[in-house]
């Protein structure tokens, strides 16, 4: 039986919410994409005939795997106060891609959740491409892109300006797992779990757990 590669938002009320408040998701998103780093340099690439680019792909955490950032949080009150009401919140973060970057095939960290992609800044919503498994959407400003990022995915964006997104995890509507449940079965690397090199980089497992246990990531003096 094929699985599920893209569900309707419609099976999480609570995107609903972010709809209603995008004008202000949009404002604190674009604020503070100007501190956004750039992650896994190795997945992604120019695509042919588009002038390069050092960095393609970059992030801004708020939460991952439950521990909290709270300096971007504390930056982002608006868009934070929407996720304290999201049920089953595993990771939330805001995800730029430049035009003309093809984001390999992939696969996401844990089968136990499913993916959310909030359409915040999409310029040219035509340009960009998701594909999952042998499905294949675009996203569009004030809308939702909901999928199993566990199947393998992969992304195109043919145009020339940055599309940014605001992506969250969360636990399958079918699941009764609990979200720290799954950030410690992630980090202890339970067997179907995709703990990665880009992540070891940052910390061991062993560190990570003790930041899940903490809530939030140390903050710098």
């Amino acid at each position: 039986m094929k699985t599920a590669c893209f569900y309707d938002s419609s099976i999480f009320p609570w995107t609903s919410s972010f709809v209603g408040a995008y004008g202000e998701v949009r404002r604190e998103v674009e604020r503070q994409a100007r501190v956004m780093t750039p992650v896994y340099a190795s997945h992604h690439e120019s695509i042919e005939g588009t002038p390069a680019k050092k960095h393609r792909w970059l992030t801004s955490t708020l939460v991952f795997f439950t521990i909290r950032n709270t300096v971007a949080i504390n930056a982002m009150t608006s868009t934070s106060a929407l996720l304290d009401q999201v049920p089953g919140l595993v990771t939330a973060m805001l995800v730029r891609m430049e035009g003309g970057t093809h984001l390999k095939a992939h696969r996401g960290y844990s089968p136990d959740t499913l993916r959310c992609h909030f359409g915040v800044v999409v310029p040219e919503p035509d340009a960009c491409v998701l594909r999952v498994e042998d499905e294949e959407r675009k996203w569009a400003e004030r809308e939702w892109l909901v999928f199993d990022d566990y199947l393998e995915h992969e992304v195109w964006h043919r145009g020339t300006e940055p599309r940014t997104i605001l992506l969250i995890d969360v636990v399958r509507p079918e699941s009764v797992v609990e979200p720290q449940r799954i950030a410690r079965d992630f980090f202890t690397l339970k067997p179907g779990t995709r703990f990665d090199e880009e992540l070891a980089r940052v910390a061991g497992p062993t560190q990570w757990l003790e930041w899940v246990e903490m809530g939030q990531f140390p903050v710098e003096a």
